[in-house]
């Protein structure tokens, strides 16, 4: 689909579009979708809403919950694009929902929970369905001596400083400087940085 020719659709309601549910079609993997997206992206970045778009990207099997197979990882990059398009778009609503591989086959039950996703005041949420209940990432901190090192093993803070050679990729992004800045605080180590845009003068 391109943009100019899906405008006058989405402005076809009084007030232009409220809200657009966006389902996986025939195509789960994202070989079709990512362009699909792109088209609705800029054809509601063209029509004046009104009150503000609510989006909802629906994927089948893009994600694993609870250990799962995952069925089409492929079709995580509507994800992303989701993301970016709460960025560029900060006044609209864009969500994503990820439901199992065999949900689309059950649509009158599937409804409801698209709606209710649909109608979730939090933008730029990406989350999971599974037999009716909600799954969302999230973040939770633990105690320096339960947190895993390089190595693989749990350890405490102090072993990430003892002497010895580390190499950091990427380190001078934020996260990099960070690591190497507290591994130089440590005597007997020796620091490799490794990183694609050269050394800061």
């Amino acid at each position: 689909e391109r943009a100019e020719a899906l405008v006058p659709v989405l402005a076809s309601s009084p007030g232009g579009p409220r809200r657009l549910l966006v389902t996986p079609g025939g195509d789960p993997a994202a070989s079709r979708s990512l362009p699909r997206l792109l088209a609705l992206v800029q054809a509601s970045a063209q029509v004046d809403a009104g009150d503000p778009l609510r989006a909802l990207v629906v994927t089948a099997g893009a994600v694993s919950v609870d250990g799962e197979p995952l069925r089409q990882p492929t079709a995580a990059l509507a994800h992303g694009f989701v993301r970016v398009a709460q960025q560029e778009f900060p006044a609209s609503s864009w969500r994503a929902l990820d439901v199992a591989s065999d949900a689309l086959l059950q649509l009158h039950e599937l409804l409801p929970h698209l709606w209710a996703e649909l109608e979730r005041s939090e933008p730029g949420v990406v989350a999971a369905l599974r037999g009716g209940r909600r799954w969302q990432p999230g973040e939770r901190s633990l105690p320096a001596q339960h947190q895993a090192v390089a190595g693989g093993s749990a350890s405490s803070a102090s072993d990430w400083r003892r002497p010895g050679t580390y190499l950091v990729s990427g380190g001078l992004g934020g996260i990099g400087r960070a690591v190497v800045r507290h591994l130089a605080e440590a005597p007997g180590v020796r620091i490799v940085v490794v990183t694609a845009h050269g050394l800061p003068p």
